[in-house]
């Protein structure tokens, strides 16, 4: 018998998007291409880390319990994503489960945990997120 997670557990979890190196220009120096590379890796992190608040705050909206993927539904977490190279309309740092009428406030929540990190000067990392972005942050009554 499996026990279901009681809402204050979910983590937030991420993963970086894969990095794939931008080509490299015929005039670019070493240390233009290698700027250009950590700029890309940046991205890639980046992308990966709203992708995992976008699926955290999609878990805290209680999205998860009529998603479409049963894998967002066995694990009581939203675990769907969309393919990392798909540019279009919603973009894949957005969960599948969040269509429609759901789409702005999963966008909102993601601004929103964003914002509660602008003033610090540290990296974002899961257990911030998890510890400063409570139910309250994500649904925007904080």
């Amino acid at each position: 018998m499996s026990r279901k997670k009681p809402a204050n557990e979910h983590r937030f979890q991420y993963e970086g998007f894969v990095y794939i190196p931008p080509k490299r220009c015929n005039d670019q120096t070493d240390k233009q291409y290698a700027a250009h590379c950590r700029t890309h890796e940046q991205y890639a992190w980046k992308f990966g880390l709203l992708r995992g608040a976008a699926q955290y705050a999609a878990t805290l909206m209680g999205h998860h319990r009529d998603c479409d993927l049963a894998a967002c539904r066995r694990a009581g977490a939203c675990k769907g994503r969309r393919r990392e190279d798909d540019w279009r309309y919603p973009y894949p740092v957005v969960p599948p489960c969040a269509k429609g009428a759901r789409m702005e406030p999963v966008r909102a929540a993601v601004c929103r945990i964003e914002d509660a990190f602008a003033e610090r000067e540290f990296i974002l990392t899961e257990t911030d997120v998890t510890f400063y972005c409570d139910r309250d942050v994500i649904t925007g009554k904080a």
